[in-house]
């Protein structure tokens, strides 16, 4: 040893500190050594791992794959692994393994984590997705530093062995999701004391909650227990996990309320209970300031909005809260205004009034609220839509006379007084029953009215039609008689009844009605059947003029009143039934023209007038493009005067009755042209006989190939020839007695004023 010279130290002591140093190098040689080897053992170890797990786990089908099996890569370098210090050529301490979604098939050999015993450093585990893939728990308690775990979605996953991770201290997030896993949640996951977050949601767990959950759980910070089949009530003990943040247990089958330890929760920001089954009454959640979002919808919860309802959460927050289809009452109360910016969904309750200060907040419902004031944020009573509110522009909210609260969003029908059996049980009683020509089975407590005689229904043996049609039926149908909620058809015709229409307002859906030879005589309440489209009353002895009833009822098809005695002029009014096809007014007293108003009728097919006292044909004709039959025939005190129309514009007319009335002038050459342009050619049958028509009958006729016509009893002159060529005309009998098939000549005569057959030839006059 080299001393410095101004150094003065006894030899012996120079050697004692040489020795020191000496030792001391060693030491620290020995150590590096030691390191080195470590590491090169655990970097050997952990690729050797890797190799095995993809060896295990199919890793040449796997999504990808990347540098996986490459000797010349790091394992650092593998897809979906993360080590410490990546950078760092000499740590290779894996501390995450990501392949989620990849494909991996087979068992998860965890005896491999085994085998470094204590070795590897794993943090974050990742094997989620991967529908092929078996996991055992057994063997994760090696993996003693794990913080994440996730094997969410996988083919197989047994919970036995799970107590084992419990081993790690450092555990915060475990996500067992969507493996249908069954039975009451697994004792050793009350074990799990280290958890912040806890996924257990889409399973098939069932049973309740441990009680003192929330002291195993104290940590947690989030916890999701949807979609399961959890029974019992929600614990107490919840409101001991004070960190907690987000928790979801709606979609289960809790029983009793919401724990008002809930109120303790001042970190908790959402909170879902929806469709949980559970009952009593809405909590305040007064206590949790930090709450954004709250849904309790779909439960059966009771009673009013607490005056406190959260009245602690900072009102500068957007709010999203979800109190629907509950059944909560009373008022949405003022202390809500609090809250500048909220989504609220409370439609589908039981609310009887909104406070009008709600219906001013221009922020709410993403500015619906501004909108539709009240309406964005409830439809109010007497209507309804899907919704329940206003939630976009071409949305209204529906008329619906049963909804008697705010946020309807379906039509109500009130609860019916009386069953559909027990209403024909009065029909029954009321029109003498017991003496109908026919009651097979009305008298049968225990049978199915879809059963008794005259009941018709539809496949949901819903009552839609009583067909009692001359049966025998005696007095007065009863006005329950309206409250079969899905009648579509009344057939009472040739009874002797006296049918009264109170009450016929309650039937809905009644479209038909035939009341033709009855007693009925008063038409009072007729105009509520807003559905009515056919009315049959037909020789009913009905005086007076016109029911005006009718004339209100717009959806009218089809109105039969012939055989009657009214009175009076057809009234402008009719002209409002738009939807009228067919009008049978035929055998009454009615006089005066027929109403220009008729021509409005764009749809009428049917117009059936004969046997009035009617005078004036009027020039409504030309609008009635859809007429097929009109009969205005044998009007009686004079009849019909005036020129005879041309009918030119009226393509589909197949029958037309101007028999037997005072029509003068000639047969227009353009007299029934539209027939021209029919969609489809059918025998078409005219009888203009019996009024004051002169001149010739034009040739033009000869478009219709096949027509009969009567003309006799007229003053006509002439008969264009060619008409005599005709031969299917009057039955084909033209093409065997020519033109004395149409018309007798001058100076003969026949009964009829045409011959129709070998033996009633036209006879000379003498």
């Amino acid at each position: 040893f080299i001393l410095p010279k101004f150094c003065h130290i006894p030899i012996q002591a120079a050697v004692r500190h040489s020795t020191m140093v000496v030792r001391s190098v060693l030491v620290t040689f020995i150590l590096q050594i030691t390191t080195i080897l470590n590491y090169s053992v655990n970097a050997h170890t952990e690729r050797q791992l890797l190799h095995d797990l993809y060896t295990t786990l199919n890793g040449g089908q796997w999504t990808t794959h990347t540098h996986w099996l490459d000797p010349k890569i790091g394992i650092c370098d593998y897809y979906g692994i993360v080590c410490a210090n990546p950078t760092n050529n000499n740590n290779t301490d894996v501390i995450a393994i990501n392949l989620s979604k990849n494909n991996l098939k087979g068992s998860l050999p965890m005896q491999l984590f085994a085998e470094l015993d204590g070795n590897i450093h794993l943090k974050r585990l990742d094997l989620s997705n991967n529908l092929d893939l078996i996991v055992n728990f057994t063997g994760f308690e090696y993996l003693t530093t794990l913080e994440l775990l996730d094997v969410s979605t996988v083919a197989s996953l047994e919970l036995d062995g799970i107590g084992g991770i419990a081993e790690s201290k450092t555990l915060h997030s475990l996500n067992l999701e969507r493996n249908e896993l069954k039975g009451t949640l697994h004792p050793e996951l009350y074990a799990l004391t280290s958890l912040r977050k806890l996924y257990l949601a889409q399973n098939d767990f069932t049973g309740p909650l441990r009680n003192d959950m929330g002291e195993a759980w104290s940590h947690l910070e989030q916890l999701y227990l949807s979609h399961n089949q959890l029974t019992g009530t929600l614990p107490l003990s919840l409101g001991k996990i004070l960190r907690l943040n987000i928790a979801d247990f709606s979609n289960n089958n809790w029983s009793g309320g919401i724990p008002t330890t809930f109120n303790e929760l001042v970190e908790l920001t959402s909170l879902d209970l929806h469709n949980g089954g559970l009952s009593g009454p809405l909590r305040s959640f007064h206590g949790c300031e930090s709450l954004t979002r709250l849904s309790v919808a779909d439960n059966l919860l009771t009673g009013t909005i607490p005056e406190t309802f959260l009245s602690s959460v900072d009102v500068s927050s957007a709010l999203n809260l979800d109190l629907s289809g509950n059944q909560l009452s009373g008022s949405i109360p003022n202390g809500m205004t609090r809250f500048e910016s909220m989504t609220i969904d409370a439609t589908g309750n039981q609310f009887t009034s909104i406070d009008m200060s709600l219906c001013a907040m221009s922020s709410w419902n993403n500015g619906y609220v501004s909108q539709y004031e009240c309406q964005g944020i409830l439809c109010p009573p007497g209507t309804y839509n899907d919704h329940g509110r206003l939630t976009q522009d071409n949305d209204e909210c529906l008329p619906c006379n049963g909804n008697a609260f705010w946020g309807m969003t379906q039509c109500l029908t009130p609860s019916p007084l009386y069953t559909d059996h027990e209403i024909l049980q009065m029909v029954y009683v009321a029109t003498g029953g017991d003496d109908w020509m026919y009651n097979t089975l009305w008298n049968v407590d225990s049978t199915s009215a879809c059963f008794f005689m005259g009941v018709k229904c539809d496949e949901e043996n819903n009552i839609i039609g009583l067909e009692l049609q001359n049966n025998g039926l005696t007095g007065t149908p009863p006005k329950e008689l309206f409250l079969l909620p899905h009648l579509q058809t009344l057939n009472l015709k040739g009874n002797q009844i006296v049918f009264s229409f109170e009450g016929i307002e309650d039937a809905k859906e009644l479209a038909e009605l035939q009341l033709t030879e009855t007693n009925t005589r008063d038409f009072t309440g007729l105009e509520n059947a807003q559905a009515l489209e056919i009315f049959h009353a037909v020789n009913n002895k009905l005086t007076g003029t016109l029911p005006s009833e009718l004339w209100q009822l717009t959806t009218l098809q089809e109105i039969w009143l012939s055989g009657n005695t009214f009175t009076g002029t057809m009234p402008a009014l009719m002209g409002g039934l738009t939807n009228l096809e067919e009008l049978h007014l035929a055998g009454n007293d009615l006089t005066g023209p027929i109403p220009a108003a008729l021509g409005k009728l764009t749809k009428l097919r049917v117009l059936v007038l004969d046997d009035n006292k009617l005078d004036t044909l009027n020039s409504i004709f030309n609008d009635l493009v859809d007429l097929e039959v009109l009969n205005v025939s044998k009007q009686r005190e004079g009849g019909l005067m005036g020129k005879l129309p041309a009918f030119h514009n009226n393509p589909l007319l197949t029958e037309l009755h101007l028999d037997h009335n005072m029509l003068t002038g000639t047969i227009a050459t353009t007299f029934l042209e539209g027939y021209v342009n029919a969609a489809y050619k059918s025998a078409v049958v005219v009888d203009l006989s019996g009024n004051r028509l002169t001149g010739t009958v034009p040739g033009s006729l000869n478009h219709i190939e096949d027509l009969t016509v009567y003309l006799e009893d007229n003053q006509l002159s002439g008969l264009d020839g060619g008409l005599c060529q005709m031969s299917q005309w009057m039955g084909d009998r033209v093409g065997t007695f020519g033109c004395d098939a149409i018309l007798c000549p001058p100076l003969t005569y026949q009964i009829t004023g045409r011959q129709e057959d070998a033996a009633q030839a036209c006879i000379n006059c003498e």
